[in-house]
Order: C-alpha cells, then structure tokens, then sequence
C-alpha cells in the first residue's frame, strides 16, 4: 500500500445543539421608553441585545455596520442625545439616518424591530413644524406615528423638536436631550472593494 493522501476537504457542520441554560434577569423598566437625561440614576441601557446579523455585512462597509442598497448602517447599542449622536455619526464619516423612499423605510424597520428607539437626523429646530433632514431636504414621504409630531412640551419651554424611529418603525418626534439609540448611514466605500 502506499502512503496516505491529502487530506480531503472538511465536512459539513453538524446539528445546531440544545439551547442554553437561560440568563439572569435583566433590569426592571419599561421597554422601549427613552430614558430623560436628569433622571438617569445609573449609566443608560440599550435595548438591544445582540449586533446586527452578520449576513448583512458587505465589503465596503465597516464591521458591524449593515449593508442595504450601496450604503452602511450602523445600528448603536449606546444611548445619546440627538446632538450627541450626530457627532458620533460624523466622527464616522457618517451622518445620522436620512430615509430616501418607502423601500429604505421598510427595510429599517425590520433591522429595528424590538430593539428600542433610534434617532435618524430629522428636525424641525429651525422652524417649527418644518421637517428637515439634516441636509437640508424635506422628507419625500412620512411615517408619523398616529397623533405625532406633536411637539409635546412635558410642561417645559422647548418642545420636542428631533426624530427617531419607534416601535414598527413608526416616527416619532422627542426632545432632542432623550437619550436613545441612533442609526448612523454613509454610502459604501468602493475604493477598497475587489476588482471583479
């Protein structure tokens, strides 16, 4: 006989094991509901438990970030205020989510589903009950969750002039201090992509 081969190719992965034993209790508190930032007795917590699927990573978008239709998402787990927020976006050479068409929109709330609220880069602080994103456009259609925006003042001076999105992906306008997840956007670098 002679001697031994290559080593063939590795096989199949096998069955999915049982599933573990389960955690401990999380924190008490309502889900969903941004935190106000004068009452924050200990460091904020997100909602979200888990990174964004990795199946939605593409080469061109940094790890961690989604990819849909030639563009990076990043999805936080951390909490910020709106401005906060939009500096962290720009520090990536981002901007805060900016929703182009019903197709984006959809896509965004399945990523978001459960997951808490999340600010995208649209307001109306410079003039009320104007709309804008944060380049200066008008949103090409809404998503208002029933009844909103509706600058609710929770007995201040400043109303709620920032948006996020909310449960089934609904809009909803907050004060721009609530502390909430972000969405931050930045079109795919194809610079470093393969060359087909």
């Amino acid at each position: 006989m002679g001697s031994a081969g290559e080593p063939g190719p590795r096989g199949l992965l096998g069955p999915v094991g049982p599933p573990g034993p389960p955690g401990p209790p999380g924190q008490p508190g309502l889900q969903g509901v941004p935190i106000r930032a004068q009452s924050i007795p200990m460091g904020p917590v997100s909602l979200q438990d888990e990174a964004v699927a990795p199946t939605l990573w593409a080469p061109g978008c940094p790890s961690e970030w989604a990819h849909y239709r030639g563009k990076c998402y990043f999805f936080s787990k951390d909490l910020h205020s709106f401005d906060d927020a939009k500096a962290t976006c720009e520090s990536s050479s981002a901007s805060l989510l900016i929703i182009n068409d019903v197709e984006e929109q959809k896509w965004l709330k399945k990523q978001t589903f459960g997951k808490g609220y999340f600010w995208m880069g649209l307001t109306d602080r410079e003039e009320e009950t104007a709309w804008r994103w944060l380049d200066g456009t008008e949103p090409a259609f809404t998503r208002w969750k029933p009844g909103q925006p509706d600058d609710w003042g929770h007995g201040h001076e400043m109303g709620e002039d920032c948006a996020g999105l909310i449960h089934e992906g609904l809009w909803n306008d907050f004060f721009c201090e609530d502390l909430i997840s972000y969405i931050c956007e930045k079109e795919m670098d194809t610079t470093s992509l393969p060359e087909s």
